[in-house]
């Protein structure tokens, strides 16, 4: 039998989720003594903290096919993972918000051997319907304990099931450090480079077009002193809805006027770590991108697309002036905002020691409960 499931986004190509992965896989080692994990992803990033967690899904590229097929065969997997499955993670994410899905992991849960099932460092809602938040709330009191990382999802939990077992803690990923023996940025050590990390509409509306339009005008508006490099990091490398896309159009527009490197979708969250801790700053619309950025000290401004985003902002926090709204995107704002962050101006008030601190809560949460 396999001790833990470790549920969440994973196998899709995206940095972001990729992190959480790692951290998951760790905690639930080094916290909970697990030794048989299984993932919820067909392909999993080759990382040292992943040796011996087992992939489920049996079919289907997570980066390409996404035929009924292949859901199907993914829901089974996940069924039959959880009968013989003693503990169910759900490690990190945006991962509460839609009827279907919520619908599956309280199915999950109920094939699990056992009780003390946890969610550790996720976001929840908005809903995409009343159905759904009903939904959460009957997911929400059947886990034992819920670690939320923003304040607007723990204001949403406590409305929507009072009784459930949930605190505020953290994101996972300020515990990557740990999980991947990454060290933290040396003081002083050199910068180079503006790294821009946008995220495709899933919508497909015409806000693409804008963003890498506004986004170029406001990296020509900058001093040369400063925009002598601009670095395109693709943190999602799926086929359909990955970066990769508008950091070409990106690229294009800037041709000729600004060099430019562009580093593709990296399956190790550590290099991609590394990376940005040798930018001068980044430009994140990609929250985990944001959120790497605080992790590696670099100044970060934050395109905000959805309340998350907004969210991170408040918790760590980075001051307004250096967090822009998507739909309302001023290029002249947006440049003031990169030489702001160049200079030193507006960091945020919450240390890194303070994040990694709130993040162990996920797991000082659940080992007290595996007691």
């Amino acid at each position: 039998m396999t001790d833990t499931f470790l549920a969440g986004y994973y196998g899709m190509r995206n940095s972001g989720d990729d992190a959480l992965l790692a951290v998951t896989a760790w905690g639930a080692r080094h916290f909970l003594r697990a030794e048989k994990l299984v993932a919820s992803a067909a392909r999993l990033p080759v990382l040292p903290g992943l040796d011996g967690v087992r992939g489920l899904y049996r079919c289907g590229n997570e980066a390409r096919d996404h035929s009924r097929l292949v859901r199907m065969e993914r829901r089974l997997c996940s069924f039959i993972g959880g009968l013989t499955t003693r503990r169910v993670i759900f490690g990190g994410g945006s991962v509460f918000h839609t009827h279907g899905d919520l619908r599956d992991k309280i199915t999950l849960m109920r094939c699990a051997a056992a009780r003390g099932h946890v969610a550790l460092g996720v976001g929840i809602g908005p809903f995409r319907d009343s159905r759904a938040e009903k939904t959460c709330a009957e997911l929400l009191k059947r886990l034992s304990f819920v670690g939320v990382r923003d304040e607007e999802s723990l204001g949403i939990a406590r409305a929507i099931a009072p009784d459930a077992n949930v605190e505020k803690t953290f994101d996972l990923a300020p515990l990557l450090g740990d999980a991947l023996a990454v060290a933290p940025p040396a003081p002083g050590a050199p910068r180079r480079g503006i790294g821009i990390a946008l995220c495709k509409d899933e919508l497909e509306s015409d806000r693409d077009e804008r963003i890498v339009e506004r986004v170029a005008q406001a990296i020509l508006r900058l001093p040369s002193w400063i925009a002598y490099e601009v670095v395109l990091i693709d943190f999602n490398g799926h086929d359909s809805h990955g970066d990769a896309p508008l950091h070409r159009r990106l690229a294009e527009r800037l041709r000729n006027l600004i060099p430019i490197r562009h580093l593709p979708y990296d399956p190790n969250p550590a290099n991609v770590l590394r990376a940005i801790s040798g930018l001068d700053a980044i430009v994140a619309m990609r929250l985990h991108a944001a959120v790497f950025g605080f992790l590696a000290d670099t100044p970060t401004t934050l395109l905000s697309y959805h309340p998350k985003c907004d969210g991170w902002a408040r918790d760590i926090g980075l001051s307004s002036k250096m967090v822009h709204d998507c739909e309302d995107l001023d290029p002249a704002a947006l440049a003031s905002s990169i030489e702001s962050a160049i200079h030193g101006g507006a960091r945020p008030t919450l240390s890194r020691q303070m994040a990694r601190d709130a993040a162990l809560l996920n797991w000082t949460y659940a080992k007290d409960l595996a007691a």
